[in-house]
């Protein structure tokens, strides 16, 4: 019997096709897997019995496995099928197991194996399963992980294996058939954004009153082929795992009662995967926040503040009459005149976009860079390609909007981050450790995102020391700097001779050497900065390496 099966292969079998597990109505070939549609090619389909409103089908290939296919269509020649489980079965579903792609390394990423080859071996820093119930208006039902493990023997070498399964189950009821292709992709798209990756689904299988589990398929995405390095998934994830360890329950409470979820989180996620020509991606982005924003102005019951003066004007003199109407013909005037001249106008893109930017953390946004003339550049855009008029190249070169784009995917991926339970301080302190592909774009101000996440240090000088440091090479790298009682930083010749002495010195006899030696002060009055920048008014220097020593 099939024990699983993948997602990103195609399967081919050739089959017996069976209604009511027993009426033969012919042979075909069944084919399915890679994203493709389950379909079966009839082979005499000329003599093919059509059942009469049936939907379920089963085919028993050669080797006698059996496949049940639901929600069955016709058409000439061919049987196409919504979902197929391997095994035989009329019940509901009651349970729903999925495996991922990637997921697993960024779950488990804390956990060590520790111990002696040939003695013993734990596992320490175990990560807690996900368990949480969600409840909404529509359904109920539970959401757990459970991670797999293995050990493999092939000669000399072992190989432990791990991965982290996904199990949904019905509080109540059992799962309909459109849950059964629903459910995975909801949780592949809130995994997908927090990630900022997108996940595919390597397998899944269903279960029927705590029965058997059956391995299941339907069409789905195809997997994006990797190209990251071995073991450094977590680093280019946008959202570490240990910043939701302890709320996931918060978590999918927030997302499955989000009003903003089956449609513009969907497609948050379904973005990406666009691999196609840049200007679709163009118009798939500002489309989708004219979308989000438009949804947003609604929920807050935005109104343009935009009035027909005229109207106005004339309405209110009607009050001035030298023979006055009485209240009724002055109201039954007043509808009359609303009725016949244009109301006012509703909000335009432009406003609701800005009022999502103004409602917005402000450190977000200024680390985003976001622009107002960017906002201008992207709409203009977009609306050439949504009329199909070409884009000016000489205003709109592809680096720029290119750039742009980006900086709005990062933008819409933060608002859906917010809306999960994230914080403006979590997420600039995963972005500013992650190596995820939305933070690379040299149009962001990560500048800022050093400054407010303390990752960097500044100091803040006059314009004669700025123009004595900046000037020398050999000061800003490794620089030296004392700090006071006051928290006044300034730059100290003393320590930089002897930091340079300490420099010459360990050429000669290299290794490591501590504070102390160095210095000659404690390890606790001394802090090394990676990263540290001079500042005079509106001027900045970036300094590779800094030493500050307090005293």
């Amino acid at each position: 019997m099939t024990d699983e099966i993948d997602f990103s292969k195609q399967h081919e079998y050739d089959v017996e096709i069976y209604y009511d597990n027993h009426i033969a109505l012919g042979n075909g070939t069944l084919s399915f897997g890679g994203g493709s549609f389950i379909h079966i090619n009839h082979r005499n389909p000329d003599n093919f019995i059509r059942p009469e409103g049936e939907t379920t089908l089963n085919v028993k290939t050669k080797t006698s496995d059996i496949f049940t296919l639901f929600n069955c269509k016709y058409g000439q020649g061919v049987i196409y099928s919504d979902f197929l489980i391997a095994g035989s079965t009329n019940r509901g579903v009651t349970c729903i197991g999925i495996r991922y792609s990637d997921i697993s390394e960024w779950f488990l990423y804390d956990q060590r194996v520790n111990g002696y080859v040939g003695e013993s071996i734990v596992w320490t820093n175990l990560v807690q399963p996900i368990a949480v119930s969600v409840e909404t208006d529509e359904e109920s039902f539970s959401l757990t992980s459970e991670t797999i493990g293995s050990i493999n023997k092939r000669g000399e070498d072992r190989t432990i294996h791990e991965h982290v399964n996904f199990l949904f189950k019905r509080n109540s009821g059992e799962f309909s058939l459109a849950d059964l292709k629903k459910k995975p992709l909801e949780l592949s798209n809130l995994l997908s954004i927090f990630i900022a990756y997108p996940l595919s689904i390597i397998s899944m299988w269903v279960s029927c009153d705590n029965g058997h589990p059956m391995p299941a398929y339907f069409p789905s995405f195809k997997k994006i082929e990797r190209n990251l390095e071995e073991n450094s998934f977590e680093r280019n994830a946008l959202i570490s795992r240990s910043t939701l360890d302890n709320r996931w329950q918060v978590v999918f409470d927030r997302y499955y009662n989000s009003k903003y979820r089956k449609v513009y989180w969907t497609r948050l996620a379904a973005m990406q995967r666009h691999e196609g020509f840049w200007e679709y991606r163009v118009l798939g982005y500002v489309s989708f926040l004219d979308g989000y924003v438009t949804e947003l102005a609604k929920t807050y019951k935005l109104k343009t503040g935009h009035k027909n003066e005229k109207l106005e004007a004339l309405t209110q003199a009607l009050k001035t009459l030298q023979n006055p109407l009485n209240q009724d013909q002055h109201d039954e005037l007043a509808a009359n005149l609303k009725s016949i001249f244009p109301p006012p106008r509703g909000l335009t893109f432009s406003e609701k976009y800005n009022y999502a930017v103004d409602t917005t953390d402000s450190d977000i946004m200024k680390v985003i860079n976001l622009s107002t003339d960017d906002f201008k550049s992207i709409k203009y855009v977009r609306d050439q390609i949504a009329h199909g008029n070409a884009v000016d190249s000489a205003k709109s070169p592809y680096e720029k909007i290119h750039s742009i784009t980006e900086k709005l995917a990062l933008l819409l991926t933060y608002w859906a981050l917010i809306d999960f339970g994230i914080t403006p301080n979590e997420f600039t302190s995963n972005l500013i450790r992650t190596n995820n592909t939305l933070k690379f774009n040299n149009a962001l101000n990560l500048v800022h995102l050093e400054r407010i996440t303390n990752s960097a240090l500044f100091i803040s000088v006059s314009e004669e020391t700025y123009s004595k440091l900046t000037s020398n090479i050999h000061i800003i790298i490794n620089a030296c700097f004392t700090q006071n009682t006051e928290g006044e930083i300034q730059y100290s010749e003393q320590y930089a001779s002897v930091y340079l002495a300490w420099y010459k010195k360990s050429a000669a006899t290299p290794g490591l050497s501590t504070f102390e030696e160095i210095f000659g002060v404690t390890k606790e009055r001394v802090k090394y900065w990676a990263t540290a920048y001079l500042e005079c008014a509106d001027k900045r220097k970036e300094i590779f390496g800094a030493y500050v020593i307090n005293i």
